[in-house]
């Protein structure tokens, strides 16, 4: 890795990411949802 590809990378970690909280927002969910539903059927 060169020194421009991490400093672009620092670069980006600074920036919100929104699409990483919606994904794992809605990972949880669906494991929530997968969960809720084991119960039920059991």
């Amino acid at each position: 890795m060169t020194t421009q590809t991490t400093r672009h990378h620092q670069r980006r970690a600074h920036s919100p990411a929104w699409w990483t909280v919606a994904a794992w927002s809605s990972l949880g969910l669906l494991v929530l949802g997968g969960l809720a539903g084991a119960l039920g059927m059991g």
